[in-house]
């Protein structure tokens, strides 16, 4: 029975909806969208990352030249990033492909629409 209650905990209990990490909004409110390739990305495109400066931008790049990351957990190897900051930043990471990360204007929400009214019944006219 205990095992039962935990798997509820750990699993969530019904109802709940998971949510997705808030975005990155900077000071002039656009939002993160894309991804860095960790092995290929320069001190530079590392820095665009939130709570990334230039001391562990050059941390990560040192890591890397001496092995590359075939995961991209292994950057909490990395002295001074930790779970919570990889868990915040990991839609953002990749191993391969290309670096498409950028900050653009975040898109504002559609208008509200009115409820539809119904439409009062007419009788048909012959």
């Amino acid at each position: 029975m205990k095992q039962a209650w935990v798997c509820l905990f750990v699993l969530g209990a019904g109802g709940a909806e998971a949510k997705g990490p808030e975005p990155f909004l900077n000071k002039k409110g656009e939002v993160l969208v894309g991804q860095l390739n960790l092995n290929e990305a320069t001190a530079a495109q590392l820095v665009e990352l939130p709570g990334i400066g230039p001391v562990l931008a050059e941390r990560i790049v040192s890591w890397r030249q001496k092995k590359p990351f075939k995961r991209a957990e292994e950057l909490m190897r990395v002295k001074g990033f930790g779970r919570k900051r990889f868990s915040r930043l990991k839609p953002h990471l990749r191993i391969a492909g290309p670096t498409e990360l950028k900050w653009q204007a975040k898109a504002l929400p559609p208008p509200e629409q009115p409820p539809l009214q119904e439409q009062a019944q007419q009788p048909e006219t012959p």
